[in-house]
């Protein structure tokens, strides 16, 4: 078959012979009871290791022996949800972020 026979002869698409695929069907699980248990032991462990005086982000994660910013995400998270009060480590007016902050549960 040379080149003019290939470009002359009919060409179908693949799609009309190609076998139509069936979806497949995914297992999804349920993991609510799971994190719900995670996250009140997570707490739990917070709260032994605070206290209920004001703690600032570093000391915390020394005393749960964390690495630094590793507890950070919880903090704001429960920040937001009304299970802590944040405060900034000195009221005055140049103070920045990398002084960081001081947590307590309510």
């Amino acid at each position: 078959m040379n080149l003019i026979d290939m470009l002359n002869a009919p060409v179908e698409p693949l799609g009309y012979r190609a076998p139509a695929t069936n979806p497949k069907r995914t297992w999804a699980r349920n993991n609510t009871a799971a994190n719900d248990a995670k996250r009140k032991q997570a707490i739990v462990k917070y709260r032994a290791g605070m206290g209920a005086e004001w703690c600032s982000t570093r000391t915390i994660e020394c005393r749960l022996g964390m690495g630094r910013s590793a507890c950070l995400p919880n903090l704001n998270k429960w920040f937001a949800e009304g299970i802590l009060e944040k405060r900034k480590t000195c009221p005055n007016p140049d103070w920045n972020r990398n002084k960081g902050y001081e947590w307590k549960f309510k």
